[in-house]
């Protein structure tokens, strides 16, 4: 092609990715229209099913801890491994807020900006999305349990029972994150979302470390869950009709 004038080139080139968008828009199609959708009893079925047993397994690790963790007997982890007031919610002062609703905000910004630049995180986002989301019709109620119910019982899980009892740092926060990541390759979701859920969960990881507030990351999970499920929603139907 080297001796093609310029303009032919870039034609040819527009061309091509013109193909390529078409044939990312028909597999997209196709994908959705492989989407078996559950009815809304079944959703919220699920999801309260599902963040029991998150949270049963949260308390068996966080029993276990003070006899398997490897910082067992430290004083950051015996500040950490704690019941009571100043673990569950820590200091509720306006850093704290200011900090947590930066997280959501950070989290829910992050993840419209790469649904316009990443094809397999759009892909897995929007197939898991209408299996959950699309069911719910729009209902408030019903998109706060779907978003708040898992965000309590996974930072239970994630944060509050797995950092500690793996290492009371960033070790910890950063472990717990790809565990958590790991464990979104699920229900249409890919090794793309699984990339992104590591991201978050250290994310939240770190907002654990830095307020010392299972509150804290319940409450940032929990609006950045229903900010996202929103906005998801209101292009989906714009889209949709």
């Amino acid at each position: 092609k080297r001796d093609e004038p310029p303009i032919r080139r870039r034609v040819d080139t527009e061309e091509e990715e013109l193909v390529q968008q078409q044939e990312l828009q028909q597999k997209l199609r196709q994908r959705r229209e492989e989407v078996i959708r559950p009815s809304r009893d079944q959703i919220l079925s699920a999801c309260l099913s599902t963040s029991a047993i998150l949270g049963v397994v949260g308390a068996g690790i966080f029993l276990a801890a003070p006899y398997v963790s490897p910082a067992k007997g430290t004083a950051a982890f015996e500040a950490m491994h704690a019941i009571d007031a100043a673990a569950l919610v820590g200091d509720l002062n306006a850093e704290t807020l200011v900090v947590t609703l930066a997280t959501a905000g950070a989290v829910t910004g992050a993840r419209f900006l790469l649904l316009g630049a990443w094809d397999d995180f759009r892909a897995a986002t929007d197939t898991a999305n209408e299996q959950v989301l699309v069911p719910l019709r729009g209902n408030a109620a019903d998109i706060a349990i779907v978003g708040a119910v898992p965000a309590l019982a996974e930072e239970f899980l994630f944060r509050y029972a797995l950092v500690p009892a793996i290492s009371p740092d960033w070790r910890g926060a950063l472990i717990s994150g790809l565990v958590f990541g790991a464990l979104h390759v699920n229900g249409g979701r890919n090794a793309a979302f699984a990339v992104w859920a590591s991201a978050v969960g250290t994310a939240y990881g770190a907002l654990y470390l830095h307020t010392g507030s299972l509150a804290a990351c319940v409450a940032a999970h929990a609006l950045a869950n229903v900010l996202s499920a929103s906005l998801w929603l209101g292009t989906y139907q714009s889209s949709n009709g």
